[in-house]
């Protein structure tokens, strides 16, 4: 499946923009898709691993929504979020620069964080060659990405070594972390001065009048 192909089937799902909780989203549909075309999967072991609605051949999802027996006799793909931190570009976040003749005013802010794919099976030989196809998958369309949803950046910035999980000892995993940054834009739009709605009548003595200049 081409770049474009891939993305065109999941952009509806960030359409809000680039919404850390929809990049989840986004994942979880990406990998599914990835699993769900025959000749997809590079490894020829995971070639008849097939994503379907009813009874897959590997189980994709968010990871809060994994629960152990899920993955006991299949292998899985659970997204999970990490932190993400807002930090400043600018003075008062403001977008300096030409003044908006309508008056309002624009704002810009640097949002990054990270996802972690974690590829889990009960033979850790299969979680690795998850870990190696999903950090391959996403770092190969990570451009594609990245260009289509207007990040800052999309890259597989690590694959860690296959473990137990602490919640299911027969199931090993293998994370896959990707990077991502992107700027979050919005702009007020003053239809009066905030004060003016401020009604302070009654904090004051009888007769007297506030007047705003």
């Amino acid at each position: 499946m081409t770049p474009e192909e891939h993305v065109e089937r999941v952009r509806t799902i960030c359409s809000l923009e680039q919404r850390f909780f929809l990049l989840t989203g986004f994942l979880v549909e990406w990998l599914r898709l990835h699993f769900s075309a025959p000749g997809s999967a590079e490894h020829d072991s995971l070639r008849g691993r097939f994503w379907k609605t009813v009874n897959p051949d590997i189980y994709i999802n968010w990871a809060l929504a994994w629960k152990p027996e899920t993955t006991e006799k299949r292998p899985g793909l659970l997204v999970h979020r990490g932190d993400y931190t807002y930090s400043r570009l600018s003075i008062g976040d403001r977008v300096h620069g030409n003044p908006d003749l309508t008056g309002n005013q624009h704002y810009t802010i640097l949002v990054r964080g990270s996802h972690t794919v974690f590829c889990v099976s009960s033979l850790p030989q299969e979680a690795e060659i998850l870990g190696a196809e999903v950090a391959r998958e996403l770092g190969q369309f990570g451009p594609a990405i990245r260009e289509e949803l207007s990040l800052h950046r999309f890259t597989v910035a690590g694959v860690g070594k296959a473990a137990q999980l602490e919640e299911a000892h027969q199931n090993y995993g293998v994370p896959v972390t990707v990077g991502i940054a992107y700027e979050e834009n919005w702009e007020i739009i003053p239809h009066a001065p905030v004060l003016k709605r401020i009604a302070l009548s009654m904090f004051l003595p009888d007769g007297e009048a506030l007047e705003w200049r």
